[in-house]
């Protein structure tokens, strides 16, 4: 015969709210928590040092064995340098507790004709990550795209235009449970 038991309220010994692996329930699979942000303007940066785009999200996982699958999508558009060559790069990176870790990145090159004479020449491109993170962490995580220039006048993040519309970048984040 089997037994059922029913009650109000499970405490841990501490007096407060167990998990559900606490208790060992497996909830492996299980999309615990999801964070976007979409942007629809740009930022620029015409540094050779890494800036901030406008992708940023936080997230704070409820268990250290928990993974963070981060996917973002924008459109990234450089303008040519006085040599003809228009690059810059990407990266996705991770901050916790003041540590930054870089998780991915992407580089972007293209060589245009020597004879052309105008400085106004754009390049228009996209940029997408999927990355699956363990960071062993219940801290506040944020989740943020950078970008800076390697050989071009500027980079624009989440800069593209289809007609009168311009497209959002996004960053979505969700917390999935092991």
């Amino acid at each position: 015969m089997a037994s059922i038991i029913k009650v109000d309220t499970i405490q841990t010994a501490a007096g407060g709210t167990p998990t559900a692996g606490g208790l060992g329930i497996t909830v492996g699979g299980t999309i615990l928590q999801t964070q976007r942000f979409a942007a629809t303007t740009h930022n620029e940066n015409s540094s050779s040092t890494y800036a901030d785009s406008l992708l940023t999200v936080n997230i704070t996982p409820t268990s250290t064995s928990s993974k963070i699958l981060v996917m973002s999508h924008s459109s990234i558009q450089f303008f040519r340098s006085a040599d003809n060559t228009t690059g810059g790069v990407s990266r996705l990176v991770r901050v916790n507790s003041g540590s930054l870790t870089q998780l991915a990145g992407h580089s972007f090159y293209e060589s245009h004709d020597a004879l052309a004479t105008s400085n106004a020449l754009q390049v228009y491109s996209s940029d997408t990550y999927f990355v699956l993170d363990s960071p062993a962490s219940t801290n506040q995580l944020t989740y943020k795209i950078q970008i800076k220039v390697i050989s071009a006048n500027a980079i624009r993040y989440t800069k593209h235009y289809d007609g009168d519309n311009q497209t959002p970048g996004e960053i979505v984040v969700m917390e999935l449970g092991s």
